[in-house]
């Protein structure tokens, strides 16, 4: 698992080092059929370019990107959270490419939801 620390839209060079490298592993697990992507937590305060930084992914790897707030999983109990992502994933599985699910503010998705579960 990766842990990025999102410091600003304009990165410094460790950082960058660490996007390209990234990208690298990501580019060659494009090219073995059924690979499994690694995956990665992306820590920072807001506005600290958590979501431009998985676009730059995206867009350095080829891949596409599906935009996911876990507010929007907060909003149900968590058996039918737990079913909505496990669509989504499915959803994901179904495409013929490859793409980067990015759940934005994931951590409001597994806090106690407001029906009380």
């Amino acid at each position: 698992m990766y842990c990025f620390l999102a410091a600003h839209a304009f990165y410094p060079p460790q950082l960058q080092r660490e996007l390209d490298a990234f990208v690298e592993e990501v580019q060659f697990l494009q090219k073995k059929p059924k690979s499994k992507y690694p995956i990665t937590l992306f820590h920072g305060a807001p506005g600290t370019g958590k979501t431009l930084f998985a676009k730059k992914i995206a867009q350095k790897s080829g891949m596409g990107i599906l935009l996911l707030s876990g507010s929007n999983l907060h909003q149900f109990p968590k058996e039918e959270a737990v079913q909505k992502l496990k669509e989504v994933l499915a959803f994901t599985d179904s495409l013929p490419f490859p793409v980067i699910l990015f759940i934005d503010e994931c951590d409001t998705a597994v806090r106690r939801s407001p029906h009380g579960q």
